[in-house]
């Protein structure tokens, strides 16, 4: 009887400490090169002596890298996860690919947790992993983002080697709009093209230096792309370079945009501020004055002149501007711009305007100029200087008669 009721108390406790334990082994890398695959695989074992019931497995991976074409789980982005349950000593795999983005440091977070037949059991762990960085550095430089058209400028380019590599190609590629004045020794140059290929060692380094000159106007980038070997794995990676090409265009000015009388002329600029040519310059006024001007060569810091005759009733008239024009290096452009052109038939009307209107500026500040009202001050201070030299030379004549008497 009291073996009997040992058995019965060893077969209580059996029962009492009966229940799912699930083991999980990863085999994935601590330490990633950029844009390097690695297969991550991951196994849940039921080593208890119960089913696991409502099983919910996770690994999420942070902002860094990539987790992809998983097999026997599924992906959310960055989540990895399976739901199922395990009977006693059954195992269930899931396999997924793993790729670095950017060097960063991260930690894999994975999750688990089901009811091992007596209670609701879960755990956490979490798993530091290294983003390496490109075994190779490139980088270009030049003197500010914002270049001038046709003005040469250096361009160097710099190559790091952070471990012995073997670089297949660095393709370096200028746009259509630069023109390459000189290139290094060290590249091969096809075109706009230049390339470099060979061995590096660790902390070695090479600037290759060009000088390129900007033919066309507007957003340019230079691009290089770049493959390498470190040991047996092959990196990629590339870089790019933004230029920002300015000129100033040609302008158009007036002499004057108010005039006293109704039938009066209208002096036209057409000018250069630049140092460099333009062609096939052509401007066309609407509005106020209908008419078309054209030169052939616009020549760099120069003018042209054109006077407008017009005739008509006072009054407040818009004139618009429209240049087109060739860059030296055939890059064709068209600038536009409006003005206001006040006619007014008397000088009392013309000082009302001038009271109650403002200032009415042109996108060149053109020049205002009131011809006749200058005239009419000048001629009364001529008058008055006049009869002052006359009273004047009258009594010095009767001083001198006075004398001789």
């Amino acid at each position: 009887m009291a073996f009997l009721a040992m058995a019965i108390i060893a077969v209580a406790a059996g029962l009492y400490n009966a229940h799912a334990e699930i083991t999980i082994s990863q085999e994935l890398p601590h330490e990633m090169l950029i844009g390097k695959e690695y297969t991550v695989r991951t196994s849940l074992h039921n080593t208890g002596s119960m089913s696991a019931e409502r099983i919910s497995f996770s690994d999420y991976y942070p902002a860094g890298v990539d987790a992809y074409g998983a097999l026997g789980c599924q992906t959310d982005r960055n989540n990895i996860t399976w739901s199922g349950r395990l009977d006693v000593n059954e195992k269930h795999e899931c396999m997924y690919i793993l790729k670095g983005l950017r060097n960063s440091s991260i930690s894999l977070y994975t999750a688990i947790s089901y009811h091992n037949g007596t209670e609701a059991f879960s755990d956490e762990t979490t798993t530091p992993i290294t983003v390496l960085p490109y075994s190779i550095r490139i980088s270009a430089s030049h003197v500010g983002n914002t270049t001038s058209l046709g003005d040469e400028i250096p361009v160097n380019i710099t190559i790091i080697a952070l471990k012995d590599i073997q670089i297949h190609y660095l393709n370096i590629n200028i746009p259509p709009g630069i023109r390459i004045t000189k290139s290094d020794n060290a590249l091969i140059r096809k075109g706009n093209l230049l390339a470099y290929k060979g061995m590096m060692k660790a902390g070695e380094e090479i600037t290759f230096q060009q000088r390129l000159l900007p033919e066309m106007a507007g957003e340019e980038t230079i691009r290089a792309d770049s493959r390498f070997q470190v040991s047996e794995f092959i990196q990629e990676t590339s870089f790019s370079l933004p230029l920002n090409v300015t000129f100033t265009g040609p302008n158009v000015r007036y002499g004057k945009t108010r005039f006293k009388n109704t039938s009066d002329a209208l002096p036209i600029f057409l000018e250069n501020p630049s140092t460099s040519a333009f062609y096939d310059v052509n401007l066309i006024l609407t509005g106020f004055a209908n008419s078309n001007y054209s030169v052939d060569k616009l020549e760099g810091l120069s003018h042209k002149e054109y006077l407008y005759n017009f005739d008509y009733p006072e009054g407040r008239y818009n004139i618009s501007a429209r240049i087109t024009y060739l860059t030296v290096y055939g890059q064709k452009f068209f600038d536009f711009e409006n003005n206001e052109i006040i006619i007014n038939a008397s000088v009392e009307h013309l000082e009302a305007v001038y009271n109650n209107s403002g200032n009415i500026s042109g996108s060149e500040n053109p020049i205002r100029i009131d011809v006749d009202r200058g005239f009419a001050q000048a001629k009364t201070l001529l008058l008055v200087l006049a009869g002052s030299i006359a009273v004047i030379a009258f009594f010095w004549i009767m001083a001198a008669r006075m004398k001789k008497k």
